[in-house]
């Protein structure tokens, strides 16, 4: 995992950038945790799974790119173990501000990125793919 600060001019809305790559040749589940911050979360290959939370074990969803929510319960995540992608911490105002949505919509849940009402996002997580595939 690398951990990089945003440009100055996207502080203090977004927090941070955290990139990462597993190649654990296997499959790998792990409990995230709330916390207080919005993560949009772009995979560079194969998706990524959420297999539900505690609140509501019905909102299981795949996708390449997913934007998680302000969350108060755990949740489940689970991604092969070879997987890459960025992912993009952010201030609740600096994702209302981004992507349009009033946060309480999003409270709790985890959505694919082309769930939401402007598509260019899940476009932008198509791109990257491509640059990736291509060694760009």
């Amino acid at each position: 995992m690398v951990r990089a600060a945003p440009h100055p001019g996207l502080r203090p809305g977004v927090m941070s950038y955290r990139g990462f790559r597993t190649d654990a040749g296997r499959l790998h589940r792990s409990l995230e945790i709330p916390v207080g911050v919005v993560s949009l979360l772009l995979g560079l290959g194969k998706p990524f799974r959420v297999l539900g939370s505690s609140r509501d074990p019905r909102g299981a969803c795949s996708s390449t790119a997913l934007l998680c929510g302000l969350q108060d319960r755990s949740f489940v995540g689970e991604r092969d173990g070879r997987s890459a992608g960025v992912e993009v911490v952010m201030t609740p105002w600096a994702a209302f501000t981004l992507f349009g949505v009033p946060m309480k919509e999003l409270a709790g849940s985890v959505t694919p990125v082309e769930d939401l009402p402007d598509p260019e996002f899940g476009e932008l997580n198509a791109d990257l793919c491509a640059i990736r595939s291509t060694g760009g």
